[in-house]
């Protein structure tokens, strides 16, 4: 079966789409040489007016309690969705735009740190982690941001290449600058406190009973209803509770970093340690840290000529992580209703340790050797070594992860002036990218041992052009095309327009409309490749499935942008209409026996939505100020066509979702039950419940996606020195498995199952667990006080006392408090999606809430 593999016979037809493709590209570029070039108009950024979010990370770093990339994309972006993976160190984020785009090939967005595609790996682990893993996207040092863009659909992000259609986020590092020397430091001290949002273990007791299990809590209402026993009364014991496991985690971290230079060339040094306490504080953790990390990094610009900059960068990283420990937590909520004996010594086995070293480096120049004429040349890399270890008695395990990712790039952009009131700008560009990754596995005792390891070596040569025409500085259009060959694929390459109108209706001026404009877009962007897809089978007999391709999605998107009353106020609005073609799962019954899955086009996957984004200066005034930003979405998803038969995401720990046409994609489906008290004893028994287990019968139940979302950040300025910051976080829409109250039902130990004033539709839900009613998928909308943070600049006469030019102390919260109907422990961090790179399996199963964090973080500057 060949559904991947490389064709040698087309690479002359690549060749020669290539080559007319750059001829096509460069012909307005060489046609405009010869007219009369305009030096006033530097080369453009290409960048629409609508559908592109940028924010300053330092600012917000400087001002909040945000620590990673992941807290910093938090709620910055309508419809960008940052996940939390729970509240323990090591537990990362999953980053995605609202709406699922993709069945089998489920990505985060692309990432580029300083124009070079970095790894962005998440529950990156080679070794069983029961829960979410590390995020290698919050490996880079926020302190060293500058600030993030973040684009969202193909018409901003087709000119990105393969992965572009998931998104694209744009990392700027802070760059070197010329002048005096400053340094700058900072000191931060941070405490944790897990919410202790824990449901207790229920039994029930008939302490004359002469069987030991009825006399200690097994007395359930149906086995008293059965005769088996009487209850003298319910027991309850909370572990995580009555026997709290977490400590207050103390975060520490160190930051130094200095600047400065000549006009001719000046660097940035920076360098950070960081040091994260146990998440537990019991005696079955002998270790003091779960995480250490230091980086190093430096960069510099230089003007060896007039028309010529260079710039180079590199960070090297490294950490020792100790995984993530969630057993406890399944061991407490699962545990006994009774204290007796109870112990956490054999919860805690570590799943192992985990040790990074990464390199990051890039180096790019600038050159223009004519004033018409701008060209860039990019060189980067991404190196990663990454080696896991546990032991466990005489069980040794080893996992190993080594990535080597290259960019090289090359654009040339010609800007002319075509008349007095005409501008036509060009570029075009060639991209060589290659990703080289190396997975092994080791798991033995003694002789006896097992092995696995795995290739993948990716390469992409590019090439894109753009044309940009304005016209009286008010109308503008802008064109994009990008051709990729994806060497390890057939068919492996992509073509992917996009086309942008700009329409500047009103200019800024005074008064409360002071500037409007409109934004019309389309585009077409490929997905990654999944991973996941290197074998496949087919049943004998069977038609051959047509050739796969990456996932593939065009946008429609309009737009509108304005501002008024001298920049006060500024406001956006988006309409977007995405349509996905999308790989989907073909069911195939082998004769050697046991089901098997192919992988085949055909499936149509439509999001459309609204995003929405106001800031306003509301009061500006010497001694107090106010200021404030609201964003808001919406987004409608459904599967429009796909497989004509039920395909269920099904995995080890089954969540009732599946993929149906009419639909939203992943969404719940579950049993419904019927149930009657008919002897009227006030409990549900087995014979009074039914309840069908095939699939027409199943109802739906939601969707684990939000469909709607609002973020309100509000901050206030008090006198000269004073800074106090508030953002508020909505999501809504979404449903929520609550897997781990499933299993707590079944087998039993939740309250439904003993306590006899339990309403009868409560009874029948907890004895039908097992079918996973209705009942379980719960409305997971919530409210989220997301970061509060004060902060007060110090006088310079009183920095000075340090020596220290100007100086700064912060005291913020994050995560402080969150309102919803859910019942489990978070709502947010329990639709953590399992599976990444195949269907995500989204439940609620022994979820850690994110923890209340306070911060102290004092910065000085010399």
């Amino acid at each position: 079966m060949n559904l991947i593999r490389m064709m040698s016979s087309s690479r002359e037809k690549h060749r020669t789409t290539v080559c007319s493709l750059v001829v096509l590209l460069a012909a307005p570029g060489l046609l405009l040489a010869q007219q009369q070039a305009d030096s006033s108009y530097p080369p453009p950024a290409f960048a629409p007016l609508s559908d592109r979010y940028t924010f300053d990370v330092d600012a917000l770093t400087k001002n909040g309690a945000a620590r990673t990339l992941s807290e910093v994309l938090t709620s910055q972006v309508p419809g960008l969705l940052v996940i939390p993976g729970g509240g323990l160190n090591g537990g990362g984020s999953q980053v995605r735009f609202a709406g699922v785009r993709s069945l089998i090939s489920d990505l985060p967005p692309l990432i580029l740190l300083d124009a070079v595609r970095i790894d962005a790996h998440e529950d990156d682990s080679q070794l069983t982690v029961a829960g979410p893993g590390p995020s290698r996207l919050d490996d880079i040092p926020i302190e060293d941001v500058q600030s993030i863009e973040v684009l969202e659909g193909p018409a901003a992000t087709a000119i990105y290449g393969p992965g572009a259609a998931a998104g694209v986020i744009l990392i700027h590092s802070k760059a070197a600058r010329t002048g005096a020397i400053r340094v700058h430091g900072f000191a931060e001290g941070a405490v944790r406190a897990i919410p202790e949002r824990w449901p207790a273990n229920y039994g029930g007791v008939d302490l004359d009973n002469p069987d030991s299990l009825l006399r200690t809590g097994g007395c359930s209402l149906v086995v008293e209803a059965a005769g088996q026993c009487v209850q003298d009364g319910l027991q309850s014991f909370n572990p995580l509770v009555a026997r709290n496991p977490f400590g207050a985690a103390p975060r520490r971290q160190l930051g130094l970093s200095a600047a400065g230079g000549p006009r001719w060339g000046a660097f940035r040094l920076s360098g950070n340690l960081d040091a994260d306490a146990a998440a537990y504080d019991v005696p079955a953790v002998t270790w003091s840290d779960d995480y250490h990390r230091w980086n190093v990094g430096g960069g510099a610009t230089l003007h060896p000529w007039r028309n010529v900059e260079i710039g180079a960068s590199a960070t090297q990283i490294s950490s020792n992580l100790r995984l993530p420990i969630y057993e406890p937590v399944l061991a407490a909520l699962m545990g006994p209703s009774d204290s007796t004996g109870f112990s956490w010594g054999q919860a805690f086995q570590s799943p192992g340790t985990q040790k990074l070293d990464r390199t990051l480096a890039s180096v790019q120049v600038l050159a223009t050797p004519l004033r018409w004429l701008a060209i860039q040349g990019t060189f980067g890399l991404d190196d990663i070594g990454q080696h896991e270890r546990n032991l466990v008695s005489t069980l040794l395990t080893t996992g190993d992860r080594v990535v080597r990712d290259r960019t090289f790039a090359l654009k040339l952009t010609a800007a002319n002036r075509i008349s007095s009131g005409t501008r036509l700008t060009s570029a075009i560009g060639v991209e060589r990218l290659q990703n080289r990754e190396n997975a092994a596995f080791f798991q033995g005792s003694g002789g006896a041992y097992t092995s696995q390891q795995s290739w993948l070596d990716r390469r992409w040569l590019s090439v894109y052009g753009v044309e940009r025409v304005g016209i009286r500085d008010r109308f503008f259009v802008t064109g994009t095309l990008r051709h990729d060959d994806l060497h390890e694929y057939s068919p492996g390459d992509q073509t992917n327009p996009s086309l942008a109108v700009d329409w500047i209706l009103r200019t800024e001026r005074l008064g409360a409309l002071g500037r409007l404009a409109m934004h019309g877009a389309y585009g077409k962007a490929s997905h990654a490749f999944p991973q996941n897809l290197q074998v496949v089978f087919v049943a004998p007999f069977q038609p051959t499935p047509a050739p796969l391709k990456p996932d593939r999605t065009r946008e429609w998107q309009v737009g509108a942008d304005a501002a008024g009353l001298s920049g006060r106020w500024h406001a956006n609005v988006s309409f977007y209409d995405l349509r996905s073609q999308a790989l989907q799962y073909l069911g195939v019954s082998l004769p050697s026996g046991g089901p098997s899955f192919v992988y085949a086009p055909g499936a149509v996957i439509s999001n459309r939505g609204v995003t929405a984004a106001l800031s306003a200066n509301l009061i500006d005034r010497p001694g107090w100020g106010w200021t404030t930003q609201l964003s808001l979405w919406g987004n409608r998803n459904r599967i429009v066509r796909g497989n004509p038969a039920t395909i269920a995401v099904s995995g080890i720990r089954y969540t009732g979702q599946r993929e149906q046409a009419g639909y939203p994609a992943g969404g719940y489906w579950a049993w419904p039950i019927t149930y009657a008290d008919t002897n009227g004893d006030g409990i549900i028994s087995g014979n009074e419940i039914s309840y069908a287990t095939t699939p027409p019968s199943q109802v739906w139940a939601g969707t684990p996606y939000p469909t709607q979302g609002a973020a309100l950040t509000s901050s206030w300025r008090v006198g000269p020195r004073w800074h106090i910051s508030a953002m508020l976080d909505y999501r809504a829409g979404q449903t929520l498995f609550n897997q781990i109250a499933n299993l707590r039902c079944l087998y039993p130990i939740c309250r439904d199952r003993y306590d006899p004033t339990t309403p009868l539709s409560r009874q029948a839900n907890a004895l039908g667990a097992s079918v996973m009613p209705p009942a379980y998928f719960e409305a997971a909308d919530y409210l989220k006080l997301r970061e509060l943070a004060i902060v007060f600049d110090v006088s310079e006469r009183l920095a000075a006392h340090f020596g220290a030019r100007a100086a700064s102390i912060m005291f913020g919260g994050r995560d402080l408090a969150t309102w919803t109907s859910y019942s489990g422990a978070d709502p947010e961090t329990g639709s953590y999606g399992r599976s990444a790179g195949t269907p995500m399996m989204v439940g609620d199963f022994a979820t850690v809430p994110l923890p209340r964090s306070w911060t102290v973080r004092v910065r000085l500057s010399y």
